[in-house]
C-alpha cells in the first residue's frame, strides 16, 4: 500500500496526518503538503462536537485545541486487506486548484480559511483549506482541502498518501474502505471513503473523496451534524461522490 516500513518511519505520515521525514529520494514532494492538511479533519470534526453538545461556533478553536485521541480500532464494516501502491497516472493535463469563496453553486460559503494551518513546503508549492457551511444551516459543513507541488510524475501516490494520512490519524478507524468512484457525467473517477471518528464518547460518520492530478490534489469531507449519526453502511457515498464532482468542476480548470 505505501512504502515498506509502518507509522513514523519515512514516507509515512505521523499522529493527527502531520508530516514525517520525506523518503531519502524525495520522490513525492507534494505528499508533504497533502498529508499535513488533513490535520483539518481531525481539527474540525472537534469542532462539530461543540454543536452536538449545543455549543456555537465560538467554541470550535477551544475544543480543537482540547481534544484528545480516541479508539483506533477499525469498524466492523473495514477490510483489513491492503491497498495497492498506486501506479503513475498516464495523464498528463494538469490543472489549477481555486479557493473560492463559496462552492456547490453557492450553496456553500466560507466560514474559516484554515490555509495558514497547513505547513508549506519550497518555492511554487502551496495548499488551502477552508471550512464552508450551509447559507441557511450552518449546522451543514463541507471541509475543502487543496494542494499543489511536484508529484515527480505519480500523482496516485499522493492521493493515497493524502488518504492514508486521514485514516491513520489516532482518533480515525475505516469504516466503508476507500473505492473508485466515477460520478454520473464524469469521465474522471474519484477515491472515496467512509470514516469514523472518535471524540468525546460519541463515534461521527465522515465521508471522504478525494482526486489527484499531475502537481495537484485534494479531498472533499463531509462535516455535517446530520451526517454525523449516519451508519456508514447506510450512507449514500455514491451520492457524495455526485457533490464532489460538482466541487471538482468548480474549484479545478486546466492549466495555461
Amino acid at each position: 500500500m505505501g512504502p515498506p516500513g509502518g507509522p513514523g518511519q519515512p514516507g509515512y505520515p505521523g499522529p493527527y496526518g502531520q508530516p514525517t521525514p520525506p523518503p531519502p529520494n524525495n520522490r513525492n514532494k507534494i505528499i508533504l503538503i497533502v498529508v499535513a492538511a488533513v490535520v483539518a479533519v481531525a481539527l474540525l470534526v472537534a469542532g462539530g462536537v461543540a454543536l452536538l453538545s449545543g455549543g456555537d461556533d465560538k467554541g470550535d478553536k477551544a475544543d480543537s485545541e482540547k481534544s484528545s485521541p480516541g479508539s483506533t480500532a477499525p469498524s466492523d464494516d473495514a477490510s483489513e486487506e491492503s491497498d495497492p501502491t498506486p501506479t503513475p497516472s498516464e495523464s498528463d493535463t494538469t490543472y489549477e486548484l481555486a479557493f473560492p469563496k463559496t462552492l456547490e453553486g453557492g450553496k456553500f460559503r466560507l466560514r474559516k480559511d484554515l490555509s495558514d494551518s497547513v505547513s508549506k513546503g519550497g518555492a511554487g508549492e502551496k495548499a488551502h483549506m477552508g471550512s464552508y457551511a450551509n447559507r441557511t444551516d450552518r449546522t451543514q459543513r463541507l471541509l475543502y482541502a487543496g494542494a499543489k507541488g511536484e508529484d515527480f510524475g505519480n500523482p496516485d501516490m499522493s492521493k493515497d498518501q493524502m488518504m492514508k494520512g486521514m485514516e491513520t490519524s489516532p482518533s480515525m478507524s475505516v469504516a466503508v474502505k476507500r473505492r473508485d468512484i466515477t460520478p454520473t457525467g464524469a469521465d474522471d473517477p474519484l477515491t472515496c471513503e467512509v470514516l469514523i471518528k472518535s471524540q468525546a464518547g460519541r463515534k461521527l460518520t465522515i465521508p471522504v473523496c478525494a482526486w489527484s492530478d499531475p502537481g495537484t490534489a485534494a479531498y472533499v469531507a463531509d462535516d455535517s451534524l446530520k451526517t454525523y449519526s449516519v451508519k456508514p453502511a447506510d450512507l449514500d457515498l455514491e451520492g457524495f461522490a455526485d457533490r464532489v464532482n460538482t466541487i471538482r468542476d468548480e474549484v479545478r480548470t486546466p492549466a495555461e
